[in-house]
């Protein structure tokens, strides 16, 4: 036998091996075919004879509830805040009678404490002493001119009695004295009050701390001069103090 005819040979004999291969290839395909296309059915018909539950409302479910009637009264409030703390009371003294000053206090200097009803300074009281003496005097005048005038009155309603005539009410007041017992009782009155007054502003020359505070500021020193309208001394209360909060509204 020729090569030739050996070279014929095998490639008649290599054929059949590569129709196999696709033959068995092709089955292995259409058996994989047909194994996902039947799991595909069975899943639709799973699906589709399943049972199915509905969905429902869920039945009514009443609360239980108690009524309280409403009734109004006052309780604290607990507010969350940051803030500044400033005196309840804060006041600048000044003088109710002019002078000079004759003493301060070691306690006016600033930052000091000061206890309610404590002398802070005092204004020289030797005018007003004067002027206390001189209003006693009147007064005393006053009240000699009254008890005078009173006894002028007694003598004439005397006088008045013994007559046999009946004058009118004018002439008789004006007889009696009444008019001039009037005037003496008011210059009386007056300088009872001039007095008064007089010892007023003798006991105005101390100045006290109104309370307990500390000493702001102190405007004035010793030996001044002062008149109504000069500032002595600003004070600070420390019995009470607030605390000034910014409070946000919630909406």
């Amino acid at each position: 036998m020729t090569g030739t005819e050996r070279s014929g040979r095998g490639r008649g004999e290599g054929r059949p091996g590569k129709l196999g291969i696709l033959f068995w290839g092709g089955v292995k395909m259409a058996v994989a075919a047909a194994v996902i296309y039947g799991a595909v059915r069975l899943y639709q018909y799973q699906m589709a004879t399943s049972p199915r539950i509905g969905r429902q409302k869920p039945p009514p479910q009443p609360k239980l509830v108690q009524v309280v009637a409403a009734a109004r009264k006052d309780g604290p409030t607990a507010v969350t805040g940051m803030g500044t703390v400033v005196s309840a009371r804060q006041v600048t003294l000044r003088p109710q009678v002019s002078g000079r000053i004759l003493e301060v206090s070691e306690q006016v200097v600033p930052g000091g404490f000061v206890e309610a009803g404590c002398r802070l300074m005092e204004i020289d009281p030797m005018d007003y002493e004067v002027l206390v003496r001189q209003r006693e005097g009147d007064l005393a005048k006053a009240v000699r001119d009254l008890k005078l005038e009173q006894g002028s009155g007694e003598v004439a309603k005397r006088e008045y009695d013994l007559l046999d005539e009946v004058a009118g009410e004018d002439d008789l007041e004006l007889m009696l004295r009444k008019p001039h017992l009037d005037s003496a009782k008011a210059s009386e009155d007056s300088a009872r009050a001039a007095l008064e007054k007089a010892k007023l502003d003798l006991a105005r020359c101390g100045i006290g701390a109104p309370f307990n505070a500390i000493v702001q500021a102190k405007h004035v020193e010793l030996g001044a001069t002062v008149t109504l309208s000069t500032d002595l001394v600003t004070l600070v209360a420390t019995d009470q103090a607030w605390v000034e909060v910014m409070v946000f509204v919630h909406q």
